[in-house]
């Protein structure tokens, strides 16, 4: 998504203008994910990261 292409969807959604969101300066933030290390010198170790979960998959349960 290019930032013409976020400027039509916000405006769109809220009702102004493309004009008036570029104006305000919305854009696409990149937000660095953070893999956690255990510690070196015994202790315990922290908790590592989840598995992602596709949330368009709905997951199948058996009855008991």
């Amino acid at each position: 998504m290019n930032q013409n292409q976020l400027n039509r969807e916000v405006a769109q959604v809220t009702g102004e203008t493309v004009e008036l969101i570029r104006q305000r300066g919305f854009g696409i933030l990149v937000v660095p994910r953070v893999y956690f290390q255990p510690r070196r010198r015994g202790g315990q170790a922290l908790p590592k990261p989840t598995k992602l979960v596709n949330p368009n998959i709905q997951p199948v349960c058996k009855a008991a």
